[in-house]
């Protein structure tokens, strides 16, 4: 195939014998057009309609994924990314921090997520693990939607500092299994748990139920007569209601020992 070298003001060019360009072809490398070039070119493209205006489907699917797998290719090497090494001036930054303010302030552009509280919180988010989520995640969660008081809700006194503290020892994501102690508070409920009760996740199913129980005979005292049949006595036993051992006073009655003996047998 011949080659023909031909010179010009964009440097040199190279076509084959019927006049076609050869790749390989460097044209205008290390120019740049002239802010009186770029004003000539933006006032030829003044009103001219764009080829693909209105136009959906112009690039099949297998195209389209093609162009995809050859941009990342490309990029699996960072070094190819044209911005690889560089840094925004503090000057740019400043002048795209101005940009974009003006654009929410016309309204032009807004904030993807306004007017979205709540959007793909909870159950709905990926990350979301229940139950199994961790000692710390869980106290975050129950701050969250157990708002602090403004007093120990153990001693009824101000103090500087509150701090959440687990009554069953099963650390459900349940608010009413917490409370706002002050310090002193907190450390004196924490000396009355077993010693295997101290962490997060417990093995033994009767340990925490006989935990659970002295806990809420100290938050919860007795009226000194039975729930069901109404008879004074002395000795009143919490009964569970639903078996599972739910954390709040709701799940649980001051029976006599007749009454929960009789309950015990209908379960």
């Amino acid at each position: 195939m011949n080659v023909i070298n031909i010179m010009n003001d964009m440097g040199e060019v190279k076509r084959d014998s019927k006049g076609r360009f050869i790749k390989g072809n460097k044209l205008r490398v290390g120019m740049r057009h002239g802010g009186e070039a770029k004003n000539k070119m933006s006032e030829a493209r003044m009103g001219v309609e764009p080829w693909n205006k209105d136009k959906v489907g112009i690039v099949s699917d297998e195209t389209r994924e093609k162009m995809s797998n050859s941009a990342k290719k490309k990029l699996e090497n960072p070094e190819n990314h044209p911005f690889y090494g560089r840094k925004h001036s503090d000057e740019s930054k400043k002048k795209m921090s101005d940009t974009r303010k003006e654009l929410y302030k016309t309204g032009k552009i807004t904030v993807w997520n306004k007017d979205l509280e709540g959007f793909r919180s909870g159950e709905e988010n990926n990350m979301w693990k229940g139950d199994e989520a961790s000692y710390s995640a869980i106290h975050k969660w129950v701050g969250i939607y157990k708002p602090k008081s403004k007093v120990c809700e153990v001693c009824d006194e101000k103090a500087n500092r509150l701090e959440l503290a687990n009554l069953s020892g099963f650390y459900y994501r349940d608010i009413h299994d917490y409370m706002w102690m002050c310090v002193s508070c907190h450390r004196r409920f924490d000396d009355t748990m077993p010693t295997k009760f101290k962490t997060p996740r417990k093995e033994t199913e009767e340990l925490n139920r006989t935990s659970l129980h002295r806990r809420l005979r100290t938050k919860y005292p007795s009226l000194g007569f039975c729930q069901f049949c109404g008879k004074g006595t002395e000795r009143l036993d919490l009964a569970n209601l639903s078996g599972n051992y739910y954390p709040c006073i709701e799940d649980f009655i001051y029976l006599c020992r007749d009454c929960h003996a009789k309950f015990d047998k209908c379960e």
